[in-house]
């Protein structure tokens, strides 16, 4: 938009003639597409070497990895409860969908 307005005003101080004007207009289209055609190109070969695959950054593998530890805290709560309400280990583990060994990591217990 800016350079329309700009060929306007060139051509109300007659530094630019309608016939100019509109060749410098289809010029610029002309480059426009030639650019987003590029971009269009690279992006879909881009595309097709990634074939889906995610990037990581810094940010989502912070993310991940708290919620990991989110979730790794819960699963030592609920642990710790179901033992407190008296249930035996290999319940505990078997409700929670874990090893027995992976349940002792989680709440320090040392079962025999």
């Amino acid at each position: 938009m800016r350079l329309i307005h700009r060929l306007d005003e060139a051509m109300e101080e007659d530094h630019l003639s309608a016939y100019q004007r509109c060749v410098i207009l289809d010029m610029a289209k002309l480059v426009s597409g030639a650019l987003t055609e590029k971009y269009r190109i690279v992006k879909e070969g881009v595309e097709k070497i990634m074939r889906g695959r995610v990037i990581e950054t810094e940010a989502s593998r912070i993310y991940r990895e708290g919620a990991k530890e989110a979730d790794r805290k819960r699963l030592t709560q609920d642990a710790k409860a179901m033992l407190d309400d008296g249930l035996e280990p290999e319940r505990v583990a078997r409700i929670l969908h874990i090893t027995v060994e992976k349940l002792e990591e989680l709440v320090g217990l040392i079962t025999t």
